[in-house]
């Protein structure tokens, strides 16, 4: 992915060198269409190296945040991440932008419209950004790898279990040691029992309760 994203700024940064050459060389509008389509389609190769390539640096740094957030030093790894961001995101945004501007003011010049040393100093301005964008690229790119080494050495020298998410409510005891193994509570019963089975019958006095007659006398 690297190399591939730092070939095709390389391939946009000879393009538009080529471009610049070829405006300067057209006598008249002897060239013109040339000069037209190859700029039209490094504006396109610009656009396409230097916005991927920030995405790149987006979701690498998104991977780290996923990484080292529950790792001790993590914040350092994620701090470097957001260093190398804000380091190349300015050069490539400025690249983009100004070589779109010189590619759409540049029909001003053909139409008369405008001055023709605006669009030189465009294009001027458009190829400073396009090589310090592809310098700080290259350089950071190779911290980044350098950085996901260092990440990986981290993670495999720390136990699992102390880069394990944080903030979870811990079991109770009770639970993690199981049913008790005491003698079951005697559970007590609410309102009148079943019948017993298969005993022997109540009599009917100990259903009716005691006699309210006159106590008997005894001989």
């Amino acid at each position: 992915m690297v190399l591939a994203l730092l070939t095709t700024s390389l391939v946009s940064m000879v393009c538009f060198i080529v471009t610049v050459v070829m405006g300067f060389m057209m006598v008249g509008r002897t060239g013109l269409g040339q000069h037209f389509l190859f700029g039209f389609f490094t504006t396109f190769l610009v656009t396409l190296a230097q916005s991927m390539t920030m995405f790149y640096f987006i979701g690498t740094g998104r991977q780290v945040k996923d990484l080292a957030s529950n790792h001790p030093a993590g914040s350092d790894f994620i701090q470097r991440t957001k260093r190398f961001k804000a380091v190349v995101f300015p050069p490539a945004m400025w690249a983009i932008l100004f070589t779109m501007a010189t590619m759409i003011l540049g029909g001003g010049v053909d139409t008369h419209v405008i001055p023709p040393f605006v669009h030189t100093v465009l294009a001027a301005a458009s190829l400073y950004f396009i090589l310090i964008a592809f310098w700080k690229e290259a350089k950071y790119m190779i911290e980044h790898n350098k950085l996901m080494l260092e990440l990986d050495c981290l993670l495999k020298a720390t136990p699992s279990s102390s880069v394990g998410p944080t903030g979870a409510t811990p079991a109770s005891p009770a639970s993690l040691i199981g049913p008790s193994a005491g003698p079951p509570t005697p559970s007590s019963s609410v309102g009148p029992t079943g019948r017993p089975t298969g005993g022997t019958p109540a009599s009917p006095a100990s259903l009716i309760g005691p006699s309210a007659g006159p106590p008997t006398q005894d001989a």
